[in-house]
């Protein structure tokens, strides 16, 4: 088999080709390019007639198929062919615009095909891009980004960014469309255009000025200091509890156990913001006025969230500290259980309604944990009737059927005169109004609560 030599044409005119490329092609038996598309090939082929060297390029595969990964796989399927039926020494060179080493999927499916394969460095466009941009990459941490991946993915949508592949008006707008959304900030856009040729352009644009300016397969957008996607503002927000671990006294002395308290209060303020915020709802949606109050009840809610998010941070902080786990781990493991937990959506498993996919969920929980009780997995440190709710339901699955009303009256007589009972009657006085309620759908935590309040003000009242 002859050997191939994979050589780059560079960003721009035939100046940009290296001289070690040259030298390759000069020797070449058959100099194949990938597509004669590209500004400087018409000087090139000059010289490669002027000397009679055979060359062809592959643009005719473009018009053949659709699907690019086709496209890639016929090019290479062919040069193997080509070098499979030479036993010469000679040796074949394949052009690539740009550099062979840069976002070339070409190269990376010759590299697994063709043993007998040299590829030459070669400039490219991001060469031109930073020269342009007066960047040095390395320190101001530059990213080169496919466009339509930085759309498509939250976690590409931060820092320093080079997106590449904007070839056409249409793909520009997809990215305009995302760069306006309301959260995200940016110090700069610039746009580059034809680098390394005579009408290259390189200037800071507005996103609106983005639908007046011309894009093709030699255009891309540098967006500097990207902030507020979703991703950013967690990342940023857990570099700030790592910080807040090293430099702050407080939260220096705390514990997996010291912040377990204030887990729960700040679980408990996202109830109470919840109530909060669905009143206002509620409210808002019997009038005919527009309230401030509701978007006001939604940012508070949105904060006790955030209050409430800091915690499962800190925890992941302790647990890297301990070595054991950490947020990483935290977020990979909660994902992999919602998965396994809900075959309906992600295993095809057909469900008949709400009660079926509760079922299951129980049933894959017992499965995993091998729970012989019904009390087994339900947190001890529940508020009682929270917890007997928990219990109650979970002993569904084991086989447990609820009386009807008429028989729980029977047992509430049962227990005798309330001046006789002890602790445990109590419980069990308790337990039966907790079975009752969650037969008649009622939430006895709200409802013993309401009652509370009425009482409070009635006395206050009396008073």
């Amino acid at each position: 088999m002859a050997k191939l030599i994979v050589g780059g044409i560079g960003p721009g005119g035939s100046g940009k080709v290296t001289q070690e490329t040259w030298d390759a092609i000069y020797g070449a038996k058959v100099v194949f390019f990938r597509t004669y598309v590209h500004p400087g090939v018409d000087e090139m082929i000059e010289v490669l007639d002027h000397n009679s060297i055979e060359h062809s390029s592959f643009d005719d595969y473009y018009e053949a198929v659709d699907d690019f990964d086709v496209l890639y796989s016929s090019i290479v399927k062919n040069l193997v062919e080509t070098l499979g039926g030479d036993a010469s020494d000679s040796h074949y060179v394949y052009l690539v615009p740009g550099s062979p080493l840069f976002a070339e999927a070409t190269v990376e499916a010759i590299k697994k095909e063709i043993s007998d394969v040299e590829i030459l460095p070669g400039v490219s466009f991001f060469d031109l891009a930073i020269l342009r941009l007066g960047i040095d990459p390395f320190n101001q941490r530059l990213r080169l980004v496919d466009a339509i991946d930085f759309v498509n993915d939250e976690s590409l949508q931060v820092g320093n960014l080079l997106l590449s592949q904007i070839w056409s008006e249409e793909i520009a707008m997809i990215v305009a469309d995302c760069l306006s959304n309301y959260q995200f900030e940016f110090e700069k856009l610039v746009y580059l255009h034809h680098l390394g040729m005579e009408d290259e352009q390189v200037r800071e644009v507005s996103l609106s000025e983005l639908a007046n300016l011309d894009f093709d397969h030699l255009s891309s957008l540098y967006v500097g200091s990207l902030t507020g996607s979703t991703t950013a503002n967690f990342n940023e927000l857990f570099e700030v509890v790592k910080r807040l671990r090293l430099e702050c006294p407080w939260d220096q002395k705390q514990t997996h156990t010291s912040l377990g308290k204030h887990l729960i209060e700040e679980a408990y303020e996202v109830i109470d913001s919840i109530g909060a915020y669905e009143s206002e709802v509620a409210k808002d949606a019997n009038s005919d006025l527009e309230s401030s109050d509701v978007q006001y009840a939604a940012d508070e809610l949105a904060l006790e969230l955030g209050d409430l998010l800091v915690q499962v941070l800190f925890h992941g902080v302790l647990g890297a500290e301990g070595g054991y786990f950490d947020l990483g781990y935290i977020v990979g493991a909660i994902r992999d259980k919602l998965i396994r937990r809900h075959p309906h959506v992600f295993a095809g498993l057909e469900v008949s309604g709400v009660d079926e996919v509760a079922s299951n969920w129980e049933d894959i929980k017992r499965t995993e944990k091998k729970i012989s009780s019904p009390d087994e997995s339900v947190p001890k440190s529940l508020p009682a009737l929270l917890f007997s709710s928990k219990v109650l339901r979970k002993a569904s699955a084991f086989g447990y059927r609820p009386m009807d009303v008429e028989e729980y009256q029977q047992a509430f007589s049962n227990l005798g005169p309330l001046s006789t009972l002890e602790a445990e009657g109590f419980g069990d006085l308790l337990l039966l109004l907790s079975e009752v309620s969650k037969i008649r759908g009622v939430d006895l935590e709200s409802a013993l609560k309401d009652a509370s309040i009425k009482f409070a003000h009635r006395y206050s009242e009396s008073k």
